[in-house]
């Protein structure tokens, strides 16, 4: 595991000018992390009290153990295009339109990658840790959080050694160690290494998604739709998307892919599949609205029959606000992208929770009736 090691002045110094620091002040700081300069802004009286602990000591086994483990579950990953021949114009000859990477999550045993690494391809082939190439189909995708689920034939044999990466359960830490392995500019099977940076970023020109996770692990153009791994778990944080510039990556969490997996292979729950109507975000904010209001229910759904209220008007024509949903088994949601995120985790059972008027309503439903109803 990545650890911190200051380049400063000696502990006893340090020490002795602790109760001159003012712990307000801070300063950009050139810390060496497992051999690499990083800068980072910190307090000068945490500076003082991570240099007077005792030295930690870079663990460089742990990533190259991953890598290990990982790496026989990662793919290399081409779309192919076809135009026409410049000298026949008539025949049709095939070219790489784009190259990426993409992992075999363990749960389903398909291919996981970014939907624009597959984005309009006619055909998709797969390379394995082993060199064989196969042809690979679209099982489905979801363009507002760039995931896209693949299958392919690749044999019994080959499927021996390919075990499949896990989805990290845990949210993960800024500060914490990570391995990105994928194909950068077409060199399969690379590995880089880095922290979290940041969280909840979104990057509007380099892709649609938000909440994404920041990482100083270098990533490249090639390494789209590769796992970011915990170094120590080897589970996957996130899957690395998008670079913003050196030591700047982003990658979708395994949150986000979890939710997309689900909507692909029809296990998600969605506000619309309960019959609900809900208020654009855009007129909920102008309202200053507290959570996501329902604007109406569609008739003989199951939200008109479990009883949620809409918004109606009264009898001089005037908007009367309905239910507003606040919670989602007891997660705070404020936007419809919000409430989506959470039904779409939600297991066995959704309980939502409404202000209605100056009351609090929950409602209970379970993810079996909302399939069968």
């Amino acid at each position: 595991m990545m650890m911190m090691m200051m380049m400063m002045t000696s502990q006893h110094e340090l020490r002795s000018h602790t109760n001159n620091l003012a712990s307000s002040m801070h300063v950009m700081k050139s810390i060496s992390v497992c051999g690499q300069k990083r800068m980072f802004a910190v307090s000068l009286a945490a500076t003082v009290a991570l240099t007077a602990a005792q030295p930690p000591v870079c663990n460089a086994a742990s990533a190259a153990q991953t890598y290990a483990r990982a790496s026989q579950s990662v793919v290399s990953i081409r779309s192919i295009g076809y135009r026409r021949d410049v000298f026949s114009y008539r025949d049709l000859k095939p070219y790489t339109m784009a190259i990426g990477t993409g992992f075999l999550e363990k749960r389903t045993g398909y291919i996981i990658t970014n939907r624009h690494v597959i984005d309009g391809a006619a055909d998709i082939l797969i390379t394995l840790p082993n060199g064989r190439e196969f042809p690979a189909h679209v099982l489905g995708a979801e363009q507002n959080r760039d995931v896209a689920m693949l299958d392919f034939d690749q044999g019994t044999s080959e499927s021996k050694a390919f075990t499949g990466l896990e989805l990290c359960r845990a949210p993960p830490a800024i500060g914490q160690s990570v391995t990105a392995i994928g194909s950068p500019f077409g060199l399969e099977q690379s590995m880089t290494t880095g922290i979290i940076s940041g969280k909840g970023r979104s990057a509007d020109g380099y892709s649609p998604v938000f909440n994404m996770l920041q990482t100083d692990a270098a990533i490249n153009p090639g390494n789209s739709g590769g796992p970011l791994l915990n170094s120590s778990s080897g589970c996957v944080l996130g899957m690395n998307t998008a670079t913003m510039g050196p030591g700047v990556g982003l990658a979708i969490s395994a949150e986000d892919i979890q939710i997309s997996i689900d909507h692909i292979t029809g296990k998600a729950q969605e506000p619309e599949a309960l019959g609900l109507m809900l208020m654009p975000d855009t007129l909920a904010q102008e309202l200053d609205l507290p959570g996501v209001a329902i604007i109406g229910t569609v008739d003989g759904s199951i939200a008109q029959r479990a009883g949620f209220v809409g918004t109606v008007r009264d009898r001089f024509g005037r908007p009367v606000l309905g239910d507003i949903i606040t919670r989602v088994n007891n997660r705070a949601v404020h936007t419809t992208s919000e409430l989506r995120n959470s039904m779409a985790m939600s297991e066995a059972q959704i309980t939502l929770t409404v202000i209605r008027g100056d009351s609090l309503v929950t409602f209970d439903i379970s993810r079996d009736q909302s399939k069968t109803e």
